[in-house]
């Protein structure tokens, strides 16, 4: 809401950074390269964002946040447990956490990574067990990119559908993705192929 102070962890170039900036009091973002803060200032031209260049994990703050959220940072973090822990102390009372993170087990580790890339990716059920272990309650996870790395125009998949039918493809897996989010009963089939997920959970 526009009463809320937020923080982000991993702002990345500042996509994501810029769409919830519009939407509230005050943003906090925070992201341990140079690189990527440098470019997220180009880009969010916001005057209720503050960009800090650290790695979170090692960063002091001195006031509490309405909600906090990463999307695709989390993997970058070794220490899940000491992150969920520092999330939830710097949340107020009654806060609440969207973290978005690559899935595990994912169809895309069957191609072959570039050299000296590392992630340390969590599934969801461990995910969700983490964030209950340290305060968290209403745990909610959801698949938010399904489909099967088929495609010739993309990175570390199968190339098999080419750029004709390519969007043909997309829309037959954004309906299985709106399935997906609304149906419960089959979630572990859908999350096989899920390239990536998201959590809600609220501080206890």
């Amino acid at each position: 809401s526009k009463n809320d102070s937020i923080l982000e962890i991993g702002c990345g170039p500042g996509t994501q950074t810029k769409v919830v900036s519009e939407r509230c009091k005050k943003l906090t973002a925070v992201d341990i390269s140079k690189k990527m803060v440098n470019e997220a200032e180009k880009y969010c031209k916001s005057k209720n964002i503050y960009f800090i260049r650290k790695d979170f994990m090692k960063l002091r703050f001195n006031q509490k946040f309405d909600k906090i959220f990463a999307v695709r940072s989390i993997e970058y973090i070794k220490d899940k447990s000491g992150l969920l822990r520092k999330v939830s102390s710097l949340l107020k009372s009654n806060g609440s956490i969207v973290l978005i993170t690559k899935n595990k087990p994912c169809l895309w580790d069957a191609m072959k990574r570039e050299k000296n890339f590392w992630q340390d990716k969590i599934s969801p059920k461990n995910l969700k067990e983490l964030c209950e272990k340290t305060g968290f309650s209403n745990v909610v996870i959801k698949p938010i990119i399904i489909r099967v790395p088929l495609f010739a125009n993309g990175n570390r998949e199968f190339p098999i559908i080419n750029k004709k039918h390519e969007q043909l493809a997309l829309k037959f897996f954004n309906r299985v993705l709106e399935k997906a989010i609304k149906n419960e009963n089959h979630q572990n089939l859908f999350f096989l192929m899920a390239e990536s997920y998201l959590l809600y959970a609220e501080k206890c």
